[in-house]
């Protein structure tokens, strides 16, 4: 699935490329109409190439996409092209967009490495704004596909700016020390008698699937104490000391 950037909208626009594939078979007389036609209507800005997405299915493959918008964006710089600027930002930012679209889907991965990968190309990204911003070529409230957020940032107070980066920094840290208490890692080994109540659909999950030839294991069940145990064992377990064990094991992770 091609798709081609459209400065006009800030993101993706697959009518280009599905015109230029029609133009392909159509013949060489027929794709330079079409070509001249895309151009002339504003559906693709002049210059800007169309992009698989297989180009952006790594971590590499997107940090090279948004090392080579950046090379654009840097030479409608040095040039002055205000419009030639504002598709190259355009494009940018929509690499960062669609880079936390794809890191959740899973496809940019690892995740520390994009991590890394998206603090250095907003790094990029920013720099480029303040340099448009200096030699004009960048305006507030005229410059298409530039969000005030950018130019918030830009043009706050350093020590501001540490600030809310290292807020945005402890906010994440937090996220995932939530999450990693939700999904849970401490375990509990527990015999029949402390699951006293519990149907036996649920205690099986926690057997293992060598049975009596698990001799590692120091009981029959062994629990992974996240919230879907504590879901399944508070509401049924019957035994108090075991419903005790479950409770102080799953809320000190989060501690």
């Amino acid at each position: 699935h091609a798709s081609a950037w459209d400065p006009s909208v800030r993101g993706l626009s697959p009518v280009a490329p599905v015109r230029a594939a029609q133009a392909h078979r159509a013949g060489p007389s027929s794709s330079a109409a079409s070509a001249a036609a895309a151009t002339s209507t504003g559906q693709q800005a002049p210059g800007a190439a169309a992009l698989q997405l297989r180009d952006l299915s790594s971590n590499v493959l997107w940090l090279l996409a948004c090392r080579r918008a950046h090379g654009g964006l840097s030479t409608a710089l040095d040039r002055g092209d205000a419009r030639a600027v504002e598709v190259g930002l355009s494009r940018l930012d929509s690499l960062l967009r669609l880079s936390s679209m794809l890191s959740g889907l899973g496809i940019l991965r690892p995740a520390r490495t994009h991590e890394f990968c998206q603090r250095y190309v907003e790094r990029l990204f920013h720099e480029n704004v303040r340099r448009g911003l200096d030699a004009g070529a960048v305006i507030p409230g005229s410059t298409k596909g530039l969000h005030a957020s950018h130019l918030l940032r830009i043009k706050m107070e350093p020590s501001v700016g540490q600030l809310m980066e290292q807020e945005m920094k402890h906010r994440d840290k937090l996220h995932m020390a939530v999450q990693k208490g939700f999904a849970g890692s401490r375990k509990l080994q527990l015999h029949d008698e402390d699951l006293t109540g519990l149907p036996e659909n649920l205690r099986k999950q926690w057997v293992s699937r060598f049975g009596s030839w698990a001799a590692w294991r120091k009981a029959k069940y062994s629990l992974l104490v996240g919230r879907g145990t504590m879901a399944k064992v508070m509401p049924f377990c019957q035994s108090a000391s075991t419903r005790e064990r479950v409770f102080e094991a799953y809320y000190s992770q989060f501690a």
